[in-house]
């Protein structure tokens, strides 16, 4: 039983290595999120590694009125990330979607969450 306890050991920290290096994305580890100023935060593909949703590297996340969450793409374009702003206006982000592995689009549920916790304006 002894020989066998630095085997599992060894197995636990080879599957928490594995665990994280899906987390990162091709340029490198995952980084934190940069300070948001108000309702808007820069966001960009090292923040959010294999979440990252769209085929632009970077943009902004915002919200607009009570629950219109955004992302504002680097040509300065809004594009909804929910259905209260699309409702209001804002193009659907499809153009700029990012295809997964399996071809469907990436989910945006990641950076529409983010946005949401912008407009709650703490």
């Amino acid at each position: 039983m002894r020989r066998l306890i630095p085997h599992v050991a060894l197995v636990g920290v080879l599957l928490v290595t594995a665990c994280g290096a899906g987390r990162s994305s091709s340029s490198g580890p995952v980084q934190p999120m940069p300070a948001r100023s108000g309702n808007i935060q820069p966001v960009a593909a090292v923040n959010l590694g294999h979440l990252w949703p769209f085929s632009v590297d970077h943009g902004t996340l915002s919200c607009q009125g009570s629950d219109e969450a955004l992302f504002i793409a680097p040509d300065g374009t809004k594009y909804a990330l929910n259905d209260k702003a699309l409702q209001a206006g804002f193009l659907k982000a499809d153009p700029i979607r990012a295809k997964g592995a399996s071809g469907s689009q990436v989910s945006l549920g990641a950076v529409s969450s983010d946005a949401l916790a912008l407009c709650d304006g703490s």
